[in-house]
């Protein structure tokens, strides 16, 4: 989130976006695990959705949203950790969700 601090220009995506818009979108992709709610409703209000039609943003919104998870195998499923953050290897492993980032 530094770097986009430091940035002279942030990205329009070719007008697409105000300065404001992509910055907020730069800076959503630097929170790992509330990312994808973040981008979905960045990109539900009525004059953001047509952004959409930038090839460089869909293929932004699809790498968010297609992010490969930390997988919960479905014999793990009922296992709850008893601490978080996790006191041992084993409890870290439960620390995922049974459909990856979905």
């Amino acid at each position: 989130e530094d770097d986009l601090l430091y940035l002279r220009s942030l990205p329009t995506f070719k007008d697409r976006l105000r300065p404001s818009d992509s910055e907020a979108l730069l800076s959503f992709l630097t929170v790992p695990y509330i990312r994808m709610p973040l981008m979905m409703a960045f990109f539900t209000t009525a004059d953001r959705v047509n952004c959409l039609f930038s090839r460089r943003i869909r293929a932004i919104l699809h790498a968010v949203v297609l992010e490969p998870g930390k997988l919960l195998p479905p014999h793990r499923w009922h296992d709850c950790p008893e601490m978080v953050p996790a006191a041992s290897a084993k409890e870290a492993e439960l620390l995922a969700t049974p459909f990856g980032q979905l």
